[in-house]
């Protein structure tokens, strides 16, 4: 079962001030191990997602002759089409 985060606010607020884990239970109305797990719980935002290696060439690599024929072709064509 989750635990909402306002229950999981008042856990962390009621360990630092000393509250021991039975009475923290008893007071939310959660099992010790919750709270247990909740007041160890330092960070609760997730892990930021580890970037993707891009590769390295460029989209056009492959291409480069069939443009530049393009753009030859594009030169000797008359101005006005």
């Amino acid at each position: 079962m989750t635990v909402p985060m306002s229950v999981q606010e008042n856990i962390r607020r009621l360990d630092s001030q000393g509250v021991p884990v039975r009475e923290i239970a008893r007071r939310l109305g959660v099992s010790r191990t919750s709270v247990a797990k909740y007041a160890e719980q330092e960070d609760f935002s997730p892990a930021a997602p580890a970037p993707l290696a891009r590769p390295g060439a460029s989209v056009l690599t492959g291409f480069e002759h069939i443009i530049e024929r393009w753009l030859i072709e594009d030169q000797r064509r008359n101005r006005k089409q």
